[in-house]
């Protein structure tokens, strides 16, 4: 798997803090600032190293200005130390399963506040939102309540939180209860290692090597387990979003694994039905982390959606479906996508003569933003990108769920992070 690792590419355009709801949160941006800026807001107890330097190196040479920070409570950002009063993670895990009232130190609508007050702090009036597990929510809290300041937003692996939906595995929510054996950065990069290769993706995942290697980075810059306990209680004790997402109408792509053990796959499922519309995404194979090898993909996304949601911006009724509806070739097309029925079970569409589950081979990101940046070319695949071969899933008729075209074989293409890594090993 070492062969799917991103290149070591540290730090940023900018390191620094400021001050935001009255805590300083720490961020790093990618990009200019002429451009429309991409907020990426990481999940539970991760700090802003979660989100891989040529993922973001790769969204900013997409055109977007890209500022990843650390939440509160987490990284180098204010730690909430003389908080009192909430229950301890077993207790709200238990209140949680009874339907009790759980007592927090802060809520997932605090850090949806946060959100907005870094935004203010750099004068960003609205930005495209990212959010991963519990970044997620915090996005869609941010999209529902303050649609104003969203051009649009994605939802990785994230939820609604919605008391009906599953909870994950058994052994994995026990896992994440069990502390390291010792304060040794080693020990404590192994432990949080092994968990990661429990809940990531199983087939394409990093290795227990590549975990821990990754970690140990992040341990050395930070490690603060009572704020991940504190982030914990946020997400037990959220209200469920489903009636807020029902508001929700600027551009929205979910992605979700079919084979997340965290938060299963039909919390993604359930965020794609409570929207108006959105473009819903489910990948085989994916578990509860951001594989590397998907990375390209997610950047043609995600650029594709922001840039054709900047076009579209205009003050009349329909903007955010003009957004998604944006003149485009069918190799490029970002389709609105009506929300599935909580019932159904939403997968890509059956591909046509010739091709293998077409879902996996999406348009580089040059290719979506073609017309709207000039002199940005395809670029040849890196075989070590290349996707192996994998089972198709159960497939369900075209009318539930559609998914992007894309181009297979020789002819498959990759945008800015595959251009990252042909530079790399050329040493250009």
């Amino acid at each position: 798997m070492a062969e799917y690792l991103a290149p070591a590419l540290e730090g940023a355009d900018i390191v620094d803090t400021v001050e935001a709801n009255g805590l300083e949160l720490a961020y790093e941006q990618f990009g200019s600032d002429a451009d429309p800026a991409l907020l990426l807001i990481m999940g539970l107890g991760t700090q802003l190293l979660g989100w891989p330097d040529a993922f973001c190196r790769a969204l900013a040479e997409a055109g977007l200005r890209v500022i990843r920070f650390d939440n509160r409570d987490i990284g180098l950002s204010t730690k909430l130390r003389t908080a009192k009063g909430y229950d301890t993670a077993h207790q709200a895990f238990f209140k949680s399963v009874m339907n009790r009232p759980i007592s927090t130190a802060y809520s997932l609508d605090d850090m949806a506040t946060d959100t907005l007050g870094l935004m203010d702090a750099l004068d960003i009036d609205r930005a495209h939102l990212v959010g991963a597990s519990m970044g997620g929510m915090i996005a869609q809290l941010v999209a529902g309540e303050y649609p104003e300041r969203v051009a649009s937003l994605t939802s990785i692996m994230s939820s609604t939180s919605a008391r009906n939906l599953p909870r994950g595995k058994l052994k994995i929510l026990l896992r994440l209860a069990k502390a390291p054996k010792s304060r040794d950065p080693d020990v404590i990069a192994a432990h949080m290692a092994k968990t990661m290769r429990m809940i990531s993706s199983p087939h394409m995942g990093r290795t227990q090597a590549d975990w821990q290697a990754e970690l140990r980075r992040m341990v050395e810059r930070s490690y603060y387990p009572a704020g991940t306990a504190r982030q914990t209680l946020a997400v037990l004790a959220a209200r469920s979003r489903e009636d807020l997402l029902g508001g929700v109408h600027c551009p929205v792509l979910v992605i979700h694994g079919k084979a997340d053990p965290l938060l299963p796959v039909k919390h993604g499922r359930a965020t794609a039905a409570a929207l108006p519309e959105c473009r819903y995404e489910e990948i085989p194979g994916m578990g509860h982390d951001l594989p590397l090898r998907l990375l390209p993909r997610f950047v043609g996304w995600i650029s594709a959606l922001a840039h054709r949601a900047e076009n579209a911006r205009v003050d009349a009724p329909g903007a955010a479906t003009m957004a998604n509806e944006a003149e485009t070739s069918p190799d490029e097309a970002l389709e609105v996508v009506p929300a599935p029925k909580e019932s159904a079970r939403p997968q890509p569409t059956k591909p046509g003569p010739g091709r293998t589950e077409p879902w996996l081979d999406e348009p580089s990101a040059d290719d979506a933003l073609a017309g709207d940046r000039a002199g940005r070319g395809s670029a040849r695949v890196e075989p070590s990108l290349e996707e192996p071969a994998q089972e198709a899933p159960e497939r369900l008729p075209p009318d539930q769920a559609r998914s992007s075209d894309g181009t297979v074989g020789n002819n498959k293409r990759i945008g800015p992070l595959g251009k990252l890594f042909e530079k790399r090993r050329s040493g250009r």
